[in-house]
């Protein structure tokens, strides 16, 4: 904190259940009401806006706009390119994949001018649930470190990263939760979403092998290189 000079941070124990463990039940109907509940808090989220869009300072003021297009694109190459594990890829393959990304860009509007609070890390994991008498409820959104102002596409992107893991009555009843109570979404939502974790995949990719999502992200690029589009 900058009134005392020392770093600190509040906590409290909220009683729950992760959120993975709903997601990836066989039991439709739990995963459904889950997937209700996170896509109404999701659109909750988006009702704070801001002034500009960017990371925040120490104010909890936006800075700028670090996920635009043109900045999504010089962040993927510089982790392939230069990141800690460049050599990850086959060189025609991170070509490959690089063209299909500025192309894919070109294709969207300006993602800076949205601003309207996104958490940036918005999955499973990060969210604890809690039931009682009227349903299930999101009891906690952890970590929001990564917050910034900008497109609800990126947590959206981020939750469904995994999709094909999950019920999918969870990502039908989420995406149905965030509409139904007030989420406004483009019609080009889903490919939007692929082309902007982009920035994600380039992350979990320069971590190198030992990271958990490596091997997806491996995968993931190699599948849209092949293809040529996301």
């Amino acid at each position: 904190m900058s009134d005392t000079g020392v770093t600190f941070s509040v906590q409290e124990f909220v009683e729950g259940t992760g959120l993975n463990q709903l997601a990836r039940a066989s039991a439709g109907a739990d995963a459904a009401l889950a997937g209700q509940a996170v896509g109404r808090v999701l659109a909750a989220i988006g009702t704070m806006s801001f002034s500009a869009s960017g990371f925040f300072d120490d104010n909890l003021a936006p800075t700028g706009t670090p996920r635009a297009d043109a900045t999504i694109l010089r962040y993927v190459q510089d982790r392939m390119i230069a990141g800690p594990d460049a050599s990850a890829l086959q060189p025609d393959i991170r070509s490959r994949f690089l063209a299909v990304l500025e192309a894919g860009l070109l294709t969207l509007p300006d993602l800076g001018a949205q601003t309207t609070l996104v958490d940036g890390d918005f999955n499973p994991k990060n969210i604890l649930i809690r039931r009682d008498s009227g349903g299930w409820h999101v009891a906690a959104i952890l970590d929001w470190e990564f917050a910034f102002s900008g497109t609800p596409l990126w947590d959206i992107a981020n939750m469904l990263r995994h999709r094909d893991d999950y019920n999918p009555e969870f990502c039908s009843s989420l995406m149905e939760g965030f509409l139904a109570n007030g989420g406004d979404l483009p019609h080009y939502w889903e490919r939007a979403g692929r082309i902007i974790d982009s920035v994600n995949l380039a992350e979990f990719l320069a971590r190198g092998p030992s990271h958990r999502f490596y091997q997806f992200a491996h995968r993931r690029i190699t599948s849209i290189a092949e293809a040529s589009h996301f």
